[in-house]
């Protein structure tokens, strides 16, 4: 990937689905100059996969070849199977809290080595993206995102109208950010 490849790199952060774990390979001393950060993460382990190559300018290839239609597991965070819609807001609030965390933290080690602006602010627009998510699902959350959040994300993310639209629901009543909730619960209910 080049520095100029501002566009497929944001695209990238916005639809990760094409990365995970079961096709991702990266050398292990790679994988040992995080293994602070890599002992953190709960959920989102293809993630970090991919931000942690990004970070650390690794070579990236991308097959168009689609080789897993749908893949669903009991421990999948992107669409959990959950029987009750209160346990599903709690795993969800946990998920995103800690990413936004390690985000974070990752974020912060890519300021002292000097990596490239267009992945520290791909890597803000997706712990941004998650600190709302967690503020429209959690009425007293760990994280609690602000106007001045909002307008962050939105300056990074501009060009992801769903994603702004979904981050505008924390200036919303409590009921309606909740509505919108449960139809995301039923939809990957329906799903799964």
């Amino acid at each position: 990937m080049k520095e100029n490849d501002n566009e497929f790199i944001r695209n990238r952060f916005i639809d990760l689905s094409p990365v995970n774990s079961s096709s991702t390979c990266i050398k292990k001393d790679t994988l040992i100059k995080c293994i602070s950060q890599l002992k953190k993460v709960r959920y989102f382990i293809d993630n970090f996969y991919y931000y942690f190559a990004l970070l650390k300018n690794c070579k990236i290839k991308f097959d168009p070849i689609i080789l897993t239609l749908y893949r669903q597991h009991y421990n999948n965070s992107t669409a959990l199977k959950e029987k009750s819609f209160q346990g599903w807001l709690k795993k969800k609030i946990t998920f995103y809290s800690n990413r936004y965390e390690l985000l974070l933290e990752l974020i912060s080690s890519c300021k002292s080595e000097g990596i490239r602006g267009t992945v520290v602010k791909a890597l803000l627009a997706q712990a941004l993206s998650d600190k709302i998510t967690v503020t429209r699902l959690s009425k007293d959350g760990p994280h609690k995102a602000n106007f001045s959040d909002y307008l962050k994300y939105v300056s990074l993310d501009y060009k992801n109208l769903r994603g702004i639209l979904l981050a505008s629901l924390i200036f919303m009543p409590k009921s309606i950010q909740l509505y919108v909730a449960r139809k995301w619960y039923e939809k990957e209910q329906k799903a799964s």
